[in-house]
């Protein structure tokens, strides 16, 4: 979950990154063979240390390339807490299964396993590694990139689209994601890179609001040369530039204003199918809708704060919250503002600048609202990175605005961005919340995040209340 808007994010560990031993069952020839050494008459699996709550591929691949010369893909892992609380083995593919081993490490035949000879832990973990390949195997267990030598059918169906570009396939680059239903692979050509991504349980919504976004030829997301129906994968051309505010060009951060607004605007006519293709629905009308139950959860999450501070929010500060979140709604609507694509993950790592246009990746937290949310997260982003600057501020907002001036009045967009940062605020609480409804425990794990996004929603209520501006205007 992005800690884009919160004032407190989830606390983490500081100090020096945190990093775990990670085993590796590595398989080769159809899973007929796996890597070991030996220890005083013990089979031993192959450990690296990798850090903790980051993906595993991007840190094993080119570290097994290194250690053993081995070209690998992951395919899946089982937990190893037996050997190591909150451990894992990661199960992988050899893509070079005649490559020379120089270290002590050898190829064992599965069949001549003796289960005796491992130690315990060890043996345990394997028996899930095995069983679980048994499961994939023979259907029992869904899945669609963890088979030996998945990596090649993946790579024969990127050759055929790349072929109609006139591209030739020239290896894997990266792995940064691995399965049962997930991918995320960079390959090389005799060109541009390409990306390939598939997904699963809970964001397969990505696919088809990655395939709209196709259909629709709107500017300034990553060109789709194909797309997989049964894998719910695309395969994408890299786009180029430098991540937002990395770039150190003085005006990237113009030049992701005036492309959001043309994507926005040529969204317009499209908010209906993206909406059917699963957009998040933060329309106004949906927005004022979910007000109540959400500042219903609020209430018990403050109740439920063991300590002060931070302040807890009373009853009167939530009605005050209500009053001007259902006022807003009513004010936008009133406007008739027209209601258009947005990027709920709106992060700079997400945004690639170069030139004079910035492309805007990743669209699982995709919504269709008001554009000002968007514009919001972008600005809030540019406070981080210059705070106090004023007149760069006003710059990039004044770019924004540019291109709506001859879509809408300057009244409409003077009050849309009065109160766009308090729905922007409550927008971006209610994608959480439904997060947190995909996957249960975030909820409880993150209640001091919820509080905390209530808390800044509080601040943009009482910004409007002492600006007098009346709820009801």
């Amino acid at each position: 979950m992005p800690s884009l808007l919160a004032q407190e994010a989830p606390r983490r560990s500081s100090g020096v990154s945190e990093s775990s031993d990670c085993y590796l069952a590595i398989m080769r020839r159809a899973d007929s063979e796996i890597l070991v050494s030996e220890d005083r008459g013990r089979y031993r699996l192959p450990v690296l240390e990798i850090p903790k709550k980051q993906r595993a591929a991007p840190h094993l691949l080119p570290a097994i390339q290194r250690r053993f010369g081995l070209q690998t893909v992951c395919r899946f892992s089982v937990a190893t807490s037996q050997i190591e609380p909150g451990g894992r083995c990661v199960v992988l593919d050899v893509r070079n299964p005649d490559a020379s081993l120089s270290g002590e490490e050898f190829w064992l035949p599965v069949r001549e396993i003796r289960w005796d000879e491992f130690e315990p832990p060890v043996r345990d973990a394997l028996w899930e590694v095995f069983a679980k390949i048994n499961a994939y195997a023979t259907g029992r267990l869904s899945a669609k990139f963890v088979s030996p030598g998945w990596l090649d059918e993946v790579a024969v169906w990127t050759q055929s689209h790349l072929l109609s570009r006139g591209l030739e396939l020239a290896g894997l680059s990266s792995q940064f994601n691995m399965g049962p239903d997930f991918a995320l692979l960079r390959f090389e050509t005799s060109g541009s890179g390409v990306w390939f991504k598939a997904v699963g349980h809970p964001n397969l919504r990505e696919f088809d609001i990655t395939a709209r976004l196709a259909e629709f030829e709107l500017p300034h997301v990553p060109e789709v040369i194909g797309t997989h129906e049964d894998w719910r994968a695309w395969l994408m051309r890299e786009a180029t530039g430098s991540a937002l505010g990395e770039g150190g060009e003085p005006t990237e951060w113009e030049t992701t204003a005036r492309s959001l607004a043309e994507l926005q605007l040529a969204s317009i006519t499209h908010v209906t199918p993206l909406l059917a293709a699963g957009c998040i629905d933060l329309r106004t009308t949906s927005l004022h809708d979910v007000i109540e139950p959400w500042l219903s959860g609020i209430a018990l999450l403050m109740d439920s704060q063991p300590e002060q501070p931070p302040r807890r929010l009373a009853i009167e500060d939530l009605r005050l919250i209500e009053r001007h979140l259902r006022a807003a709604c009513r004010q936008i609507q009133a406007l008739s503002f027209p209601e258009t694509l947005g990027h709920s993950d709106f992060n700079s790592g997400n945004v690639l600048v170069a030139g004079e246009q910035a492309v805007f990746l990743d669209w699982a937290q995709a919504h269709i609202g008001s554009p000002f949310l968007t514009l919001e997260y972008l600005l809030l982003l540019l406070r981080r990175a210059f705070p106090d600057n004023v007149e760069r501020l006003n710059a990039v907002r004044e770019e924004y605005l540019r291109l709506w001036r001859p879509v809408c009045s300057a009244r409409q967009l003077a009050r849309a961005l009065e109160i766009a940062p308090l729905l922007a605020a409550f927008a971006y609480a209610v994608v959480c919340d439904r997060s947190q409804q995909e996957v249960p425990a975030f909820r409880t794990e993150f209640a001091g995040y919820f509080r905390s996004l209530a808390r800044r929603i509080y601040a943009e209520a009482e910004r409007l209340e002492q600006l007098s501006v009346p709820a009801g205007a």
